[in-house]
C-alpha cells in the first residue's frame, strides 16, 4: 500500500494545477477524496500492524487539535454567519493535513523523496511550457477549448496570472534546491574550490545540473511573463534568501555560484523576451495613486480589519468572507471579492484572534522544527535540497501578504507537500517507520475509528460534488428556458446538500418564473425558499431581495419595506440593489427615500 500511496500523492499533485487550480467543485472533490483514500488505505495498513501513523511533538498535535476543535464549534455552535462554508472549509483543511501526514509518513527514504520532488519539478515544467505557449498562441480560453465562466487573467492552467506565480514561486526554489543538492552529490577533485566547482561542472554528471538549470530558467521565465508584481517579488525574495544562505553557510558557500549562473541565465531569457512590459508594471509602484488594482486591495484590507473588530476573538467563520464582506464594502465598484487579497487579514477576520493565533502557532512550530534540524544535519544532499523547500514556503508566504494564494487549492495542497517534505528533510535520522508500541487490539480500535471519520469525510465530499452536477445542471436548463427541468434539478442538489443557500436560492428564483397571476403556488414556493436561503446565509442580500419582490407582489408593502431595507443594510454599496431599491420607494409615493 505504501507504493501505491505515493503514487497517489504524485498523480495528485500533477492532477492539481491542471485542473485549473482546483478551484472548481469537481477538482475540489477529486482533491479531497483523492486525499481522504489514501489516508483510509493507511489506516488499513496500521490496523493490520504492518506500518504505524507518523508521530508528531506534543505541541504540535496540540495546537492542531484546539485549532480544529475551534473551527468545528463555529460550524456547529454556530458561530459563524455562513455555516455552510465553514463545514466546507473544516473538511478542505483536514485534507491538507492528511496531505502534510502522508508525506512525513510515506515519503522518508533519500530514494522516495527524490522521486516526489523530481516528479514536483517536472510537473512545474510542464505547466510553465504550457502557460508560455498559450501566452504567445493562445486563444483567450483555457486550454484552447473552454471559456472563462467569470473572468479573470488567464495563464497556464489558471484563471488567475498571479496564482500561476504562487504555484511558480514553490516550485522554483525547489529547483534551485534540487540543483544544489544534485552538484553537492557530485565527487570533487581539487585542492582550491574553483577547482573543484570546475571539476562538479565538468564532470559526467554535469548534465543533469545544465537540465536542472534549465529547467529552473523555464519556470522562472514564466513566472515573470505573468507580470505578478508579488510573485515576481516572493520569487526574487527566495532566490536572496538561497544565496545569502549559501554564502554564510560553511559547508555551502561554495556552492553560491549556482544561484549566479541561474541569475545570468534568466537575465539573457528575459532580455530575449523583452523587459520592456516588467519596467512598465513596476514603474506602476512609482505612480500608487493611479494604480486602480493596488488601491482597491488596499481598501478591501481596511474594510476586512473591520470585520475583525466586530469578531475580535471568535471571527466571522472560515470560509465566509464572500458573504459577510459587502455589508463592510465601502468602495462602490461591481467587482465582487470572494476574499481579501490578504490571507492574513483574511484568517484573521474569518477566525478572529484565537484561531489566527493557533494558526500561527502551528505554522512557527513546524518552521522552527526544521530550521533547528536544519543546523544539526551533515548531508550536504539534504542540506542543499532542504534550502530550496524552505524558501519554496516562505516565497508563498510573503506572496500571501497581497494575494490569495493559500484559498487556490493546488498552490495549499503544493504547499503542504513542501512543509512534509521539510519536515522529514530536517530529522537527522530517517529512514524505516518505527515500529509501534500500541497493542494490537487498540490499534484496531483505532485504525476502526479513523477508517469511520474517513467515510464521513468522504460523504460530506461526495454529497458536495453530486449536488453542485446537479446545480450545473439546473443553470444549463433555467438558461434554456425549462424552467420545470430546472426545478427538478435543483431539488435534487438541495436533497444532497439541503445545507446551501445558493440551491434554495436558485430553486425560488425558478419558482419566481414559473409564477402567473391567479396561481399563488409558486410564489408561495418561491418564498419559502427564500426564507430558507435568508437563514442559511443570514449576512447575504440577495435573497432579501427577493423577498422583497414577492412581497410586493402580494401587495404586503410593509413587509417589502423591511426587506429592502435589509438588502441596503447588508450591501449598500451595490448599485444595482440601489437602483431597483430605490425605484420601488419611489414607485410606492415615498419618493425622498427612493
Amino acid at each position: 500500500m505504501n507504493a501505491v500511496i505515493q503514487i497517489g500523492l504524485i498523480a495528485l499533485m500533477v492532477f492539481s494545477p491542471l485542473a485549473f487550480g482546483s478551484v472548481e467543485v469537481w477538482a475540489l472533490s477529486v482533491l479531497e477524496a483523492a486525499a481522504f483514500g489514501m489516508a483510509g488505505l493507511g489506516l488499513i495498513e496500521y490496523g493490520l500492524g504492518r506500518r504505524p501513523p507518523p508521530r508528531f511533538p506534543v505541541l504540535l498535535r496540540g495546537l492542531i487539535a484546539l485549532f480544529g476543535g475551534w473551527v468545528l464549534v463555529q460550524w456547529i455552535a454556530p458561530v459563524s454567519l455562513y455555516p455552510r462554508a465553514t463545514r466546507g472549509a473544516l473538511v478542505l483543511g483536514i485534507a491538507y493535513v492528511v496531505i502534510f501526514a502522508l508525506v512525513v509518513s510515506r515519503v522518508r527514504t533519500d530514494r522516495e523523496i527524490n522521486r516526489l520532488v523530481l516528479s514536483l519539478i517536472v510537473t512545474g515544467f510542464g505547466v510553465a511550457v504550457f502557460a508560455i505557449l498559450q501566452k504567445y498562441a493562445g486563444n483567450g480560453k483555457m486550454f484552447w477549448l473552454r471559456e472563462v465562466r467569470e473572468g479573470g487573467a488567464v495563464f497556464g492552467p489558471f484563471v488567475n496570472r498571479n496564482h500561476f506565480a504562487g504555484y511558480m514561486g514553490m516550485l522554483i526554489p525547489l529547483s534551485i534546491g534540487c540543483t544544489v543538492a544534485a552538484f553537492a552529490g557530485i565527487p570533487a577533485r581539487g585542492q582550491t574550490a574553483w577547482r573543484r566547482f570546475i571539476h562538479r561542472m565538468t564532470s559526467e554528471r554535469a548534465n543533469q545540473l545544465a537540465l536542472l538549470l534549465f529547467v529552473t530558467v523555464v519556470m522562472s521565465v514564466a513566472l515573470v511573463l505573468t507580470l505578478s508584481r508579488a510573485g515576481i517579488v516572493s520569487f526574487v525574495t527566495a532566490v536572496i534568501l538561497i544565496g545569502i544562505i549559501l554564502l554564510f553557510g560553511r559547508a555551502t558557500k561554495k556552492w553560491i555560484l549556482l544561484p549566479g549562473l541561474l541569475v545570468a541565465a534568466l537575465l539573457i531569457s528575459l532580455a530575449w523576451f523583452g523587459l520592456g512590459p516588467l519596467i512598465d508594471r513596476y514603474q506602476t509602484l512609482l505612480h500608487l495613486p493611479d494604480d486602480v488594482s493596488m488601491l482597491g486591495r488596499i481598501e478591501v484590507w481596511k474594510d476586512t480589519a473591520g470585520i475583525a473588530a466586530d469578531y475580535p476573538w471568535m471571527g466571522s467563520g472560515p470560509g465566509t468572507f464572500g458573504a459577510v464582506y459587502p455589508a463592510y464594502k465601502t468602495n462602490p465598484d461591481q467587482v465582487v471579492y470572494d476574499h481579501a487579497h490578504n490571507d492574513y487579514v483574511q484568517l484573521l477576520a474569518e477566525t478572529g484572534g484565537v484561531g489566527f493565533g493557533l494558526s500561527l502557532g502551528i505554522l512557527g512550530t513546524v518552521l522552527g522544527m526544521v530550521v533547528a534540524g536544519w543546523r544539526d544535519r551533515r548531508s550536504p544532499w539534504a542540506k542543499g535540497l532542504l534550502i530550496g523547500v524552505t524558501t519554496g514556503l516562505v516565497a508563498l508566504l510573503i506572496h500571501g501578504l497581497n494575494d490569495f494564494n493559500f484559498h487556490i487549492p493546488s498552490n495549499a495542497a503544493l504547499f503542504a507537500v513542501l512543509l512534509g517534505l521539510a519536515w522529514n528533510l530536517a530529522r537527522p535520522e530517517r529512514g524505516p517507520a518505527p515500529s509501534d508500541p500500541v497493542p494490537a487490539r487498540r490499534r484496531g480500535l483505532i485504525a476502526a475509528t479513523g477508517l469511520a471519520a474517513v467515510g464521513l469525510l468522504l460523504v460530506q465530499t461526495t454529497t458536495t460534488f453530486a449536488a453542485d452536477r446537479y446545480y450545473r445542471c439546473g443553470l444549463e436548463l433555467e438558461k434554456a428556458g425549462k424552467f420545470d427541468q430546472a426545478a427538478d434539478d435543483y431539488r435534487r442538489a438541495i436533497g444532497w446538500d439541503a445545507a446551501h443557500p445558493r440551491y434554495h436560492l436558485a430553486l425560488g428564483r425558478v419558482y419566481e418564473r414559473l409564477y402567473r397571476p391567479g396561481d399563488p403556488a409558486p410564489m408561495e414556493k418561491a418564498r419559502s425558499e427564500m426564507e430558507l436561503a435568508a437563514a442559511l446565509a443570514p449576512t447575504t442580500a440577495e435573497p432579501h431581495l427577493h423577498l422583497g419582490w414577492i412581497h410586493a407582489q402580494r401587495g404586503e408593502d410593509a413587509a417589502a419595506t423591511e426587506e429592502f431595507h435589509q438588502v441596503i443594510r447588508l450591501d449598500p454599496t451595490n448599485n444595482a440593489y440601489q437602483q431597483y431599491v430605490g425605484r420601488w420607494f419611489a414607485g410606492i409615493g415615498k419618493k425622498r427615500e427612493g
